[in-house]
């Protein structure tokens, strides 16, 4: 997939989408891979500032594309396939949730045994929180900040998606969801989505 194909995922009739799209600076609009970054962190941002009808055009689009055996590409589909899966339980759609599930456990059970095996342990990790990063504070500069708040969120709404763990029960992470998509907001409010990534 080049970064024209990505594109072409993206409806042009969509002219709400179609402006955040061109907000976004030509580096992040070179490669499909760094397109297809920032559209699923823009969608997790919309989603968060509640246009979620945007940030649905963005992740159903995204969704589609089936696993190719490049993670590469697959974190944000996976990303994608999460966030679509958030908004379809939250409007009750256990259907459009159970295939979003479905598509993402996919990629978990491709490959050899030992493949299998070892992507299993790392997901069983993930799950645990393992790889969450939420030191905020020693961030200067706000619009990192804000890109680790959105990375952290899109963290925690995996972990809720596959049903979380002991360590991280689903009720904790929509908790700390919560405050996390209150900061995101405040963020955007305060600084003005142009001028934080990914649009900066």
């Amino acid at each position: 997939m080049n970064a024209i194909e990505a594109l072409a995922l993206f409806p042009a009739s969509e002219e709400t989408l179609a402006r955040y799209i061109e907000m976004l600076p030509a580096k992040q609009k070179k490669t499909a891979k760094a397109l297809l970054e920032s559209t699923v962190k823009l969608a997790y941002i919309l989603y968060a500032t509640g246009e979620k009808q945007t940030a649905s055009i963005i992740v159903d689009s995204i969704a589609v594309i089936p696993f190719s055996n490049s993670y590469d590409y697959w974190t944000w589909i996976e990303g994608a396939l999460v966030l679509q899966g958030k908004l379809a339980i939250e409007r009750k759609d256990e259907q459009t949730y159970q295939v979003a599930l479905e598509c993402a456990t996919t990629a978990l059970k491709t490959g050899t045994d030992l493949q299998v095996t070892v992507k299993m342990n790392v997901h069983r990790r993930f799950l645990e929180g393992q790889n969450l990063d939420s030191d905020f504070d020693q961030e200067s500069n706000v619009g990192d900040e804000f890109d680790r708040r959105v990375v952290y969120l899109m963290a925690l709404l995996k972990i809720e998606f596959f049903g979380g763990s002991e360590v991280w029960p689903v009720t904790a992470v929509a908790e700390e969801a919560a405050v996390t998509i209150n900061r995101i907001s405040e963020l955007v409010a305060q600084v003005g989505l142009y001028k934080l990534p990914p649009c900066k």
